[in-house]
This record gives structure tokens, C-alpha cells and sequence, in this order.
């Protein structure tokens, strides 16, 4: 049987009261007044402070592996908040979401940005055929200059010969 971790935290603030980690092999399901009686932990807490979240079996695999410690739970949305080595990101406050789930997150932000960029290359695209038509426009108005400057000058010769004058 796999067991996932068990976050017992405190109502009021989300800080962590005790964490039961992940189990398998021949375990069993504990209830919660089965953990308030084997952990002094909590023993020593009032139970109707505490709540208590169950993470599913390897759910948070990676951030375990990098170091993350779950050390609050965010009372909204009752998912935990890991805390990491400094090494991970010293640039963000602690305790925050779970690196798996901020990965996610990028995911689905690179997503939108691929499609936005194939919308992008489809307008470039569109716009390179509409440049494409005013060029050749542009070759056919200038044709055509040339064709009514030479007409011109021929019509200009024979005023001039017309006038009894010489070209």
C-alpha cells in the first residue's frame, strides 16, 4: 500500500504543527485522532486547531528531492508551501508553492507564449504576401511612368514638328 504524506498545521497561521511523511509497503491509514495519540507533537495541541491536508503518494516527489520542506500550508487553497536550500532560488521569499507546481505553471505560460508566437509568424506571414502585392503593384505604377514618359516625349516631337520645327 502507498500513503501519502500527511500535513497537520495550524488553523490560524498555516505554520506546520507536524508533518507525517510518505509510506509504503505494509502500512495502514491512520485517522486523525490515531496521530493526535502517537505523535507528542501533537498530543500536546488543542485538535480543533489543527487541520490537517493528504498529499497523494509521490505528488511532490521532486521537491522533496530538492531539498523542499513543507513548512506551512496555504489557507486558501489548502495546498502546501515547501521551503528550499538557498541554493535553489535566493531570490524568493520563503515559504512558497512547490517547485513542481511553479514548473507547471511555466509550462502552461510557455504554451501561450508558442501559440502567441504562431499567431505572430501567421500575421508576419499575411503581412509578407500584402507586401508582396503592393511590390508588384509598385513595379506595374513605375512601368507605367516610364511607359507615359516615353509617350510624352514622342508626343512632345511631333508638336515640335507639327510647329515646323526640327526634332
Amino acid at each position: 500500500m502507498e500513503i501519502g504524506a500527511k500535513v497537520y498545521y495550524e488553523k490560524s497561521t498555516g505554520n506546520v504543527a507536524h508533518f507525517i511523511g510518505e509510506r509504503f509497503g505494509k502500512v495502514s491509514e491512520t485517522t486523525k485522532e490515531q496521530d493526535f495519540a502517537s505523535y507528542v507533537a501533537l498530543a500536546n495541541r488543542v485538535p480543533d486547531s489543527i487541520g490537517m491536508i493528504q498529499l497523494t503518494y509521490g505528488s511532490h516527489y521532486g521537491d522533496y528531492e530538492a531539498g523542499g520542506i513543507v513548512t506551512q500550508v496555504d489557507l486558501e487553497t489548502k495546498e502546501p508551501l515547501f521551503t528550499y536550500p538557498k541554493s535553489v532560488d535566493p531570490e524568493t521569499p520563503e515559504p512558497r508553492p512547490a517547485l513542481s507546481e511553479q514548473v507547471g505553471s511555466l509550462g502552461g505560460q510557455m504554451a501561450e507564449i508558442k501559440l502567441q508566437d504562431i499567431e505572430n509568424q501567421t500575421v508576419i506571414n499575411s503581412l509578407g504576401g500584402e507586401l508582396a502585392v503592393v511590390r508588384m503593384q509598385s513595379i506595374q505604377q513605375q512601368q507605367t511612368i516610364t511607359s507615359l514618359g516615353a509617350e510624352l516625349a514622342i508626343a512632345k516631337l511631333e508638336i515640335i514638328q507639327l510647329k515646323g520645327g526640327e526634332p
